[in-house]
């Protein structure tokens, strides 16, 4: 049986497909939480149809609270936010955020308290090995914390088998050469 290069391109086409929630490779377990001070936290117990992180309502200053993940298989993530807060003005913030080396942090605003507000995003050609995440900022940390719940989260995984025929090809190749 011969596999030319096309067929080896066709196959490893086939290696990513969307899952739609927080279970396998995206499974809250495989999540890093990090809160630098106060009293944010995390709830996955609507998991794996959603999470909501909740900011400091501590009196703490400039607290982070997010939760984020080394993107395991590249392609294309999409979910969908709700931003609540009892608190007004513009003093919680929450948003996603992006890094290629987990260090060097790029946070984009979805919504802040007097904004409050939902809707849906999809990041295109994010690459394996990025981090990714979800964050709320409390400038003050008092008045209520910020809410961002995160739903219908899509991202790609293997699909069933693919990787199999991805190595097949590649031993097929091997085996031509000689």
């Amino acid at each position: 049986m011969k596999m030319g290069i096309a067929g080896i391109m066709v196959v490893a086409g086939l290696a990513a497909s969307a899952q739609a929630d927080f279970s396998g490779p995206y499974a809250p377990n495989q999540w890093e939480f990090i809160n630098n001070g106060g009293s944010g936290s995390i709830n996955t117990a609507g998991a794996p149809s959603e999470v909501t992180l909740t900011g400091d309502d501590s009196a703490l200053a400039n607290t982070y609270t997010q939760w984020q993940i080394k993107v395991p298989f590249g392609g294309t993530f999409k979910f969908n936010w709700l931003y609540t807060s009892t608190d007004t003005g513009t003093f919680d913030v929450g948003g996603y955020l992006t890094s290629i080396d987990g260090v060097n942090f790029d946070y984009v605003q979805l919504s802040d308290n007097a904004t409050q507000g939902s809707g849906v995003i999809e990041l295109t050609d994010v690459k394996q090995g990025t981090y990714l995440g979800f964050y709320v900022l409390s400038v003050d940390g008092v008045f209520g914390p910020g809410n961002l719940t995160i739903s219908q989260f899509s991202g790609p995984v293997p699909a069933p088998g693919a990787l199999a025929l991805v190595g097949l090809a590649g031993a097929m190749s091997l085996r031509r050469r000689r």
